[in-house]
């Protein structure tokens, strides 16, 4: 990918001073995504994780719950994300995630992955993992747990004694 011809991203963020100029003084499509993704992560908070996994006994954010801690920020500040399914025929499924920005800007990511069985709720399940992977990767979001450290139960590591091997103690018979 060749480099936008003008200022770079650093140098089309900032004003003289040093701050980082509002997005209505950037030109560069690029540099207004990258500025209006900075503005998103400075104020996004981890997806709630709602639902559980019986499997591994463990919480998950489900894609619900991923748009929810993302959706505002992300159009607040022009941007927009599409993800578009696609299958190779052989098994396998994959979501193209495309974060667009309102000037024109966008990046993409691709996330293939096989289902665990055939069929189509194998190849949903999929998909929706997918998305949910795909979106908070573009945005640099992460899941967290309401009451993660209440749940973490903490022990004090298992100190054991090392074994050494006495050489002068003289084998005992019986």
């Amino acid at each position: 990918m060749s480099k936008p011809e003008g200022l770079t991203c650093g140098e089309a963020l900032k004003n003289p001073d040093g701050s980082l100029m509002g997005l209505e003084h950037v030109s560069n499509p690029h540099a207004q995504l990258v500025a209006a993704l900075v503005q998103v992560q400075a104020v996004l908070e981890g997806a709630k994780t709602t639902a559980e996994n019986p499997h591994f006994k463990s919480k998950y954010a489900t894609l619900e719950d991923v748009w929810k801690a993302c959706r505002k920020p992300l159009t607040d500040n022009g941007l927009c994300v599409i993800q578009l399914t696609e299958g190779n025929g052989d098994g396998n499924v994959g979501v193209t995630t495309i974060l667009a920005h309102r000037a024109g800007a966008s990046i993409k990511g691709t996330l293939t992955l096989k289902p665990d069985r055939p069929g189509p709720q194998a190849a949903g399940s999929a998909i929706t993992y997918a998305r949910r992977y795909g979106l908070m990767a573009i945005v640099g979001l992460s899941p967290t747990d309401d009451d993660g450290e209440a749940a973490t139960v903490r022990t004090a590591p298992q100190v054991s004694k090392p074994f050494v091997k006495n050489y002068n103690q003289k084998p005992t018979t019986k």
